[in-house]
């Protein structure tokens, strides 16, 4: 797994980069796969009406701002992996979907920073405006609904809803399926949502899924053991 951090680093100390060029490509690549991982093909379009052809390189000055922003964080990291970048990749576009577009990044000096200083104005500027927070949310929100609706199967379905009530109600539905069966496809669906939703559905992620998997429930479980019950 590659670790971003000898590119990062000297970036946010305005230290000369060595693979500036190979850097910006690789994030332009995440980018790329952001969309088609995390969005339909229609987010993309939009970006492209919206930036012009040089969408790659306006989100990749967004995506520069938003490391200059969390600087002391990043600096304190032990490892920057691939999915930390993916994820601030993905809030940088829910954001501008969020505001329908009318976010309007500074403009970022690329000379100034390799050449060793960094402007106040852009460490201090608001990057992330508090109000659009729970736009965000709520897009993400219906984003995942959409995609664990359409892209997960019936049997599947049943398999998280199995879990859903039990982690979250601490109950346990009525299933035909074994103990042992129900574990082990519980362990494969895990990886296949983890890969939808670009979080995993234990640790620090379950948190914020939280409010997420309550919707769910109430909108696909609760419906599903109804018809079950035969209401």
């Amino acid at each position: 797994m590659s670790d971003y951090k000898k590119y990062i680093v000297p970036l946010l100390k305005g230290e000369p980069i060595k693979e500036y060029t190979k850097f910006e490509n690789k994030i332009k690549k995440l980018i790329k796969k952001s969309f088609s991982t995390y969005f339909s093909s229609e987010v993309e379009r939009l970006f492209k009406k919206y930036y012009g052809d040089t969408y790659l390189d306006d989100l990749f000055q967004e995506f520069v701002l938003r490391l200059i922003q969390t600087k002391d964080l990043l600096l304190h990291l032990d490892y920057i992996s691939e999915r930390y970048l993916v994820k601030i990749i993905e809030n940088l576009i829910y954001r501008q979907l969020s505001c329908n577009f009318k976010y309007s990044p500074k403009e970022l000096s690329f000379e100034s920073v390799i050449g060793g200083e960094i402007e106040e104005e852009v460490i201090a500027s608001e990057i992330f405006p508090s109000y659009t927070y729970d736009c965000i949310k709520e897009l993400k929100i219906g984003h995942w609904m959409k995609l664990l609706i359409t892209k997960l199967k019936e049997p599947e379905q049943e398999v998280l809803c199995y879990y859903l009530y039990k982690r979250l109600l601490n109950r346990e539905v009525k299933t035909q399926l074994p103990l042992s069966t129900l574990y082990k496809r519980w362990e494969r669906l895990k990886k296949k949502i983890r890969k939808l939703i670009g979080s995993d559905l234990e640790g620090e992620d379950w948190e914020e899924l939280k409010e997420f998997f309550e919707l769910y429930m109430s909108k696909v479980c609760e419906k599903r053991l109804y018809k079950k019950l035969g209401n």
